[in-house]
């Protein structure tokens, strides 16, 4: 299973809920959950130290939570 994957895995509709407008969560030491400030967009970051990139927008309703990549290259590389 790669980081992305475990990642992802700890991703669930009561987080994303919680998420207030421009909080971050650390999901692993390489990926961020960040919820924008202004828009109710959530995405998953490449946050490495070095580069903060979007990878992921997520989308969810009460039951499920489904991804749109944002970025394939990124994504390939990591998943």
């Amino acid at each position: 299973m790669s980081e992305l994957d475990r990642a992802l895995d700890k991703i669930t509709p009561r987080l994303l809920d919680s998420l207030d407008y421009g909080e971050e969560y650390k999901l692993t030491p390489l990926f961020t959950l960040y919820h924008y400030e202004s828009d109710d967009f959530i995405v998953v970051n490449l946050d490495d130290g070095e580069n903060w990139e979007e990878l992921l927008v997520v989308m969810y309703d009460d039951r499920s939570v489904d991804y749109e990549i944002v970025d394939n290259y990124l994504y390939n590389k990591y998943a």
